[in-house]
């Protein structure tokens, strides 16, 4: 994507917007697409393919994903489907960066 000023907008920009704004679409951010990559869901780039792929996935592990999703909405805070693919793929790519790093210093 290039805005109106020439300039390219990264997928990760364009996810983060799109997810704050409208809930469509989980942010394509390193994490989160490291997520993707480690249990073969979608391709880690924003397109069709990986779109689709996403939503299955969600229809695929509904049940589970709706008691998580219903879990915080009982707080009083109602993510949309999307943001809660977003952390829980966003946490897979934090949570093995971190033993990475702790794998490291050993």
């Amino acid at each position: 994507m290039i805005d109106s000023y020439g300039q390219k907008i990264t997928d990760t920009l364009a996810t983060k917007i799109l997810l704050g704004t409208l809930g469509c679409t989980p942010a394509y951010d390193r994490y989160f697409n490291y997520g993707l990559r480690k249990h073969n869901v979608a391709p880690a780039i924003l397109n069709n393919s990986s779109l689709e792929g996403i939503a299955k996935f969600y229809l695929n592990n509904y049940d589970e994903l709706e008691l998580i999703r219903d879990r915080i909405n009982s707080h009083g805070v109602i993510y949309p489907h999307m943001k809660i693919l977003d952390m829980c793929f966003w946490q897979i790519g934090f949570d093995d960066d971190i033993e990475k790093e702790n794998g490291d210093d050993l």
